[in-house]
């Protein structure tokens, strides 16, 4: 299996924070924060699932947690993580 791209992995991640956002994926930029988003620390606990899809589609054992979640602050906090576990490099 690839190794995953950082920008796929982005496009992914903006996705997902769309879906729980309901900001529009255009909308939703790297330097942003997630508060700006309108996402709660609850919200953020509720990015865990997607995120380990994610990574779990190019590391098949990659685990992300809620609690892991729910201490990100900004886009590219989740962009960096999925992006590690899913087995990339910068």
């Amino acid at each position: 299996m690839p190794a995953p791209t950082r920008p796929v992995i982005a496009q992914q991640v903006t996705h997902n924070l769309s879906v729980i956002s309901g900001f529009p994926e255009p909308r939703i930029m790297e330097n942003q924060k997630l508060a700006d988003l309108g996402l709660t620390q609850d919200l953020r606990g509720a990015l865990a699932p997607g995120f380990k899809r994610i990574a779990q589609a190019f590391k098949p054992d990659a685990i992300i947690t809620k609690t892991e979640c729910k201490k990100l602050k900004t886009v590219k906090a989740c962009v960096t993580l999925v992006f590690t576990r899913a087995g990339g490099t910068e």
